[in-house]
């Protein structure tokens, strides 16, 4: 029975990710509707976590995600999953310290990665089909405009909820402001 809710509690969630996703990019304006969702949410998933399994939530949303993109099946799939599997590894090995300027590098190269491997890929995809045209202006003003947005968003989502989470999180409660603690001492 554990099993089926945390199967439920798992589809709502990517549900979830992936109607706020989709809200962001049709309800926004044109600069702002740049903001990735998803990249946002998975890398502060991995922040806060850690764990591998927080990956394969990727699957089933990238999927959703394809049914939306105007660009040849699995691009965006093999990008993003490309980009959370490098940007796991590197948070988890490399970047062990959670500092602000950890979480702002995590989330500048968290985006950069994305859409630099979202273009190689492209361009491979462009090589081999000749009927598929890009129009690269347009994407690298849009890259652009991710990278800024996103990376701004998600610090200031780190940020918003790092202040959240260290007020109710017990081990920063002072030892000396603790009422229990005064009262059986």
């Amino acid at each position: 029975m554990r099993s089926i809710w945390m199967l439920i509690r798992y589809i709502l969630l990517v549900i979830s990710i992936f109607v706020a996703h989709v809200l962001i990019l049709t309800i926004l304006p044109f600069p702002f509707n740049h903001i990735n969702i998803i990249l946002i949410l998975f890398l502060w998933f991995i922040i806060y976590n850690g764990n591998d399994r927080i990956l394969w939530l990727v699957l089933p949303l990238a999927f959703l995600l394809e049914l939306f993109v105007s660009f040849p099946f699995g691009l965006t799939s093999a990008a993003l999953l490309l980009t959370l599997l490098v940007m796991h590894r590197l948070l988890v090995n490399f970047f062990t310290n959670r500092s602000l300027y950890i979480v702002f590098l995590a989330g500048f190269l968290g985006i950069t990665i994305f859409r630099f491997s979202f273009i190689i890929f492209l361009l491979v995809i462009n090589l081999f089909n000749s009927e598929f045209s890009v129009s690269w202006p347009e994407i690298f003003t849009n890259v652009f405009y991710e990278i800024i947005l996103t990376t701004g968003v998600f610090f200031l989502f780190y940020l918003s909820t790092r202040i959240f989470f260290k007020r109710l999180n017990p081990k920063y409660i002072s030892r000396h402001h603790s009422y229990a603690v005064e009262r059986f001492i």
